[in-house]
């Protein structure tokens, strides 16, 4: 009897050749591609009533064959596992293949492994464990949430700020955070203090030592102005000669080696030392997770990369032990485990640190460098490093603190030298930087002549502005967001255009501060800190079964959907300028289009003149949240009229744009020729040009238009249309038949001959008959198909939806 295979499902088609030679020819590898079914992206795809609400999910219109083809092994009789990553996301696509597949809740087929390893895989397919429902809800509640705040929020943005601009739950916060954060540094007032710094020579060279204390006294550097200072410089510079080292103090600090890469340090590391936005951190990661073929066999290099848990496992501390005896020696192994605290919210502890697979030579970074990209590169010599370092001991540094002083003034200077390297013998962070320096020799009452004294003026400075790695640590410090979910915030605010990055460092736009005045001030309860905060711990609660998701989601709903029914009478946002419209001498206003920023008229629709903004200049200040009404003065603006450019060949039509002012040209296009107005694509109004001939209608006596099909055919209309209904093939004369009295029509616009068109006349034409009764053959034959057409496709419809739910 021939052996059951299994079909393994995983999310991504990265990790598919790596799986396939480590299981072999019992198994079938698949990618989902990620989700196959979510919430309609046209439709609100929500039923809310007194019970909760009920998502009514649609497999996604390109995972249609993927799940067709999954089916099929189905029918062949494949056992099915499905091992998506191990994280709620990855939870809520087993979920839905298994709600798809229709395999039962209660079966042993969820695979989770935290490492592409064989150990691992084969580990996590052995012992298949069910779905674990409660992390299924706690992605429901995020995505249903998210849903909810996007669908009812955007509208209002869309009506209030500007077209094609949205709001999300946890981005509305990320830039909350920004503009905050601008806000700080916008209002700051820098303070004057003065350093003192002075030289001496001791028998050695004490070199940049600084004033601490006065009489005693701590040196307040704030007390001081230009003038003081100078009189404190000149008072020391007295006393030069009876300065002594009064105190030598030698000593040893320990610098802990730092812990091993969580999610959000990765993509701190990755920002700071490499330049990666956290987007391409992950993306590289992911790669280096799901294999890269080394010397012709695929290895997955690096543990799961989405992780708050510093746990190591047991092997993965084993190979490092190994690895640091042999390369470094015995004193450099702590084989201690860290312990990280001061995190707020729950620390998801299913997956340990991210670290490398394989610690061994054969996957030094410098050996395997030609299979991967410099990208990948970089970030495994980080991960590799970092990793290791977190399983070396402590540095030991030496520490010299001499202190120079006469009877009233102190100085201090220290030098440092690394005792023991420890972990910086392989890694070292950015406050590792210790300077280098043989510790000097001397003793306690040597004199010490000052050499020379000066000061310097310094001013505070406010906080930084965020780069992305701040803004991951802030995010994470305050309990916002999960691993799988900081580097989509960070990038969709800049996507969006409501926050730019320069020089590594993240600015709010104009439309970012304006969408934050309107958010953040009319959804304080929703749109803060502490809530978003909060409801990630409502999350971790729903995972853990202590809480009803349903629950957590009214909760919210109620004051949500009771902000938007008051946010519905706001007054639409109006930035008005000093500016005056060229054209109509109007006041110009500040709008957003695209997320960039233009002036336009405040006459629109009647005039609809603009000029461009320069789109680096930031005109909003950041506390923006008083009302809908700021003045620009025209003094504060740099800005360029667009102006109307028409073609020197161009034909005028002798009349003014009815929606814009602008001139009317004649131009010509497949149909013949028409008026367009010469601000286009700004304006795209256009008029036909209206080509009559001298018979009146005979129904009503208005002039009739020549007019042209769709497919080229000339036909004759009455220029009053739709109110007269008066049409013709034919080109109608003012001659009348004999037998009928109705008007007769040329045969032909090149012939004289004249003929009936009336149908129900005995002297009608007979072919001008022939070709009517075809004509009215083929429209009838036209309608009745279109009819059925819709029927079917409604049929269909009809159809496909009771299968996708």
């Amino acid at each position: 009897m021939a052996k059951t295979k299994t079909l393994l499902i995983v999310e991504s088609p990265g990790k598919i050749k790596t799986l396939n030679k480590i299981l072999g020819n019992d198994f079938v590898v698949k990618a989902s591609f990620g989700h196959v079914r979510d919430l309609p992206k046209k439709d609100f795809g929500l039923k809310i009533d007194k019970n909760g609400f009920t998502p009514e999910y649609k497999v996604m219109s390109d995972k249609r064959k993927i799940v067709t083809e999954l089916k099929s092994y189905q029918k062949k009789g494949f056992k099915i596992l499905f091992a998506p990553d191990p994280d709620r996301e990855g939870e809520a696509i087993a979920w839905h293949l298994q709600q798809l597949l229709k395999v039962d809740e209660k079966d042993t087929v969820r695979v989770v492994f935290n490492a592409i390893t064989p150990s691992e895989v084969i580990k996590g397919v052995e012992n298949p464990g069910v779905l674990d429902i409660n992390k299924v809800n706690a992605q429901q509640s995020r995505r249903i949430l998210d849903r909810v705040v996007g669908y009812m929020l955007s509208p209002l943005l869309w009506k209030k700020v500007a077209k094609n601009t949205s709001a999300g739950r946890v981005q509305s916060v990320a830039l909350l955070l920004v503009v905050k954060r601008e806000d700080e540094i916008e209002k700051f007032e820098p303070k004057e203090y003065f350093v003192f710094k002075a030289d001496f020579d001791a028998g050695v060279q004490l070199k940049d030592t600084n004033l601490i204390k006065i009489d005693g006294k701590k040196f307040k550097k704030e007390n001081y102005n230009m003038e003081t200072a100078q009189q404190l410089k000149e008072a020391i510079e007295d006393r030069r000669e009876e300065f002594a080292i009064s105190s030598i103090e030698n000593k040893q600090r320990k610098v802990k080696s730092p812990p091993p890469y969580i999610t959000s340090t990765l993509q701190q590391e990755a920002s700071r030392s490499l330049g990666f936005t956290a987007k391409k951190a992950m993306m590289v990661a992911q790669s280096l997770y799901e294999g890269k073929s080394i010397r012709g066999e695929n290895y997955g290099l690096i543990t799961y990369m989405r992780t708050d848990s510093i746990r190591v496992s047991d092997e993965g501390k084993k190979m490092a032990e190994d690895y640091i005896v042999k390369t470094y020696g015995k004193e450099y192994n702590s084989g201690a485990s860290k312990k990280k605290a001061g995190k707020k919210g729950k620390v998801q502890d299913a997956h340990e640190a991210i670290r490398p697979t394989y610690v061994s030579p054969d996957f030094e970074p410098e050996k395997i460098r030609n299979f991967l990209s410099p990208d990948e590169f970089r970030l495994y010599d980080r991960i590799w490093k970092r990793f290791l370092a977190s399983q070396m001991k402590a540095a030991i540094i030496d520490v010299e603190d001499i202190i120079i002083s006469d009877s009233k003034y102190d100085f201090n200077v220290k030098f440092e030298k690394i005792h023991f390297a420890g972990y910086q013998a392989i890694y070292k962070t950015e406050d590792d930087n210790v300077i280098e320096h043989t510790l000097v020799d001397i003793k306690e009452g040597t004199k010490a002549a000052m050499e020379k004294v000066d000061f310097e003026q310094k001013f505070t400075k406010p906080q930084a502005r965020y780069t992305e790695a701040s803004l991951i640590k802030t995010l994470e410090k305050e309990g916002i967001g999960r691993p799988s979910t900081y580097a989509t915030i960070v990038n969709t605010i800049m996507v969006r255009n409501y926050v730019k990055r320069e020089k590594k460092k993240l600015y709010p736009t104009d439309l970012g501060i304006a969408i934050n005045s309107l958010v953040s001030d009319n959804f304080k309860d929703i749109v803060n800190v502490k809530f978003t905060a909060e409801f990630e711990q409502r999350l971790d609660q729903i995972e853990d079964g202590d809480v009803d998701f349903q629950e957590v989601l009214k909760d919210f709903y109620r004051g949500f959907h009771a902000d938007m029914e008051k946010a519905k009478d706001l007054e639409k946002l109006n930035i008005t300028t000093d500016v005056k419209c060229s054209k109509c001498d109007a006041p110009m206003l500040l709008k957003f289009k695209k997320g960039d920023k233009f002036l336009a008229c405040s006459q629109f629709p009647k005039c609809r003149n603009t000029a461009s903004l320069p789109t680096e200049n930031r005109l909003l200040k950041a506390d923006f949240v008083k009302g809908t009404e700021v003045h620009i003065p025209a003094e504060e603006l740099e800005f360029q009229e667009q102006e109307q450019k028409i073609p020197e060949d161009a034909q005028l039509a002798g009349e003014k744009c009815d929606k814009c002012g602008g001139e009317m040209i004649i131009k010509k296009g497949r149909y013949g020729e028409f008026k367009a107005c010469s601000n286009y694509p700004d304006c795209k109004n256009t008029k036909p040009i209206l080509k009559t001939i001298d018979t009146p209608c005979p129904e009503c006596g208005a002039p009739i238009a020549v007019r042209r099909s769709k497919r080229g055919a000339t036909y004759y209309q009455c220029s009053k249309n739709p109110e007269c209904e008066y049409f013709s093939f034919k080109l109608p004369t003012e001659e009348k038949c004999e037998k009928c009295k109705k008007p007769l029509y040329k045969k032909s616009p090149k012939t004289d001959e004249l003929i009936c068109t009336n149908l129900e006349c005995e002297s009608v034409d007979p072919s001008y008959k022939s070709f009517m009764e075809g004509y009215r053959s083929k429209k009838s034959s036209a309608k009745k198909t279109t009819t059925k057409k819709k029927a079917v496709k409604k049929k269909k419809t009809t159809t496909k939806k009771k299968s996708d739910k």
